[in-house]
């Protein structure tokens, strides 16, 4: 499958995961985007692209990725295997923000008692 076949197929799988195009225009608007269903079915189905300033609204909205979405353009949405180690950093900020939590208890505590 070539660049433009998978970015057709990526922004299809996104669109259906999360509810068809009507409802990911409901979503864009409660997010702040402006962008219709007509809009959004010409670029499904006539450009075969996600538009640039959709790519991230509609990788939270659905998870498919942004390199997924727009492959073509990998400085601008990297693929995973280019960051480092993403999930990594990702776990350790949570064992971080537990440690901190725990901390702020044994601090709360200790000046009860």
């Amino acid at each position: 499958m070539n660049d433009s076949e998978s970015m057709r197929a990526a922004f299809e799988e996104a669109v259906s995961k999360v509810g068809g195009q009507s409802e990911v225009s409901r979503k864009l608007k409660a997010m702040g985007l402006r962008f219709s269903q007509q809009r959004l079915w010409h670029h499904l189905r006539v450009k075969g692209a996600c538009p640039i300033e959709l790519v991230i609204p509609l990788e939270k909205l659905s998870g498919v990725g942004r390199h997924e979405l727009r492959p073509d353009l990998p400085e601008l949405f990297p693929a995973p295997a280019e960051f480092p180690d993403v999930e990594r950093r990702e776990g350790n900020r949570r064992v971080a923000e537990r440690r901190n939590g725990d901390r702020r208890e044994d601090e709360r505590r200790s000046e009860a008692a």
